[in-house]
């Protein structure tokens, strides 16, 4: 809790005090985490935590620490998984009724034949086929602020601003992630966003 740092409330049932001159007795105690958390142990509780049966989804691909994450309040599984699948750069995607989580280096790369872009009747052809373009640099924001917990400032929230070079707009993108990382970690995730 913020504001109480370094102090940890716990409920003990059946305490017997007479050994403690019938008082309660002063205690210390320690939290720590057995093992360093991974993005697959992180995710994989979250999935578990909303009710879907590991067998319907396959988290093995992903690597790497995960931050700590805080979650305030009851939210959807999918606000839940997003600081992650940002700070991890991960995608998902459905095979064969599994939802698989996998690395964005690992995304595959799709060809689409010009005849299948657009809705038309099977054996027909389009009138209008879909267009792919690039976005006008007006669209395309010229900075990326990132807000986190600076683990080197005791966990207070800690600012990022990363700007792209050459692009006209006078736009700012702006992420809020309950991760606590260093301003590195967050520098290079507002990187990646340009």
């Amino acid at each position: 809790v913020p504001g109480f740092r370094g102090r940890a409330y716990v409920v003990l049932e059946g305490l017997v005090l007479t050994d403690f001159g019938n008082r309660l007795p002063n205690m210390t105690g320690r939290c720590t985490q057995a093992t360093a958390a991974t993005y697959e142990d992180a995710i994989e509780s979250m999935l578990v935590e909303s009710g879907l049966d590991a067998d319907y989804f396959d988290v093995t691909a992903l690597t790497g620490s995960a931050p700590g994450y805080i979650v305030q309040g009851p939210i959807a599984t999918s606000q839940r998984l997003q600081p992650y699948m940002i700070s991890g750069e991960t995608l998902a995607r459905e095979i064969d009724g599994v939802l698989t989580f996998y690395p964005r280096t690992d995304a595959p790369t799709v060809t689409i034949d010009a005849d299948d872009l657009g809705a038309h009747p099977e054996g027909g052809s389009s009138d209008y086929p879909a267009s792919v373009s690039d976005s006008d640099d007006l669209d395309v924001p010229s900075a990326v602020e990132v807000t986190f917990l600076d683990g080197n400032k005791d966990y207070q929230s800690g600012t990022v601003i990363e700007r792209a070079l050459g692009v006209a707009s006078s736009t700012t993108g702006h992420m809020r992630l309950p991760l606590a990382m260093t301003s590195a970690q967050a520098r290079d995730i507002a990187q990646h966003s340009l």
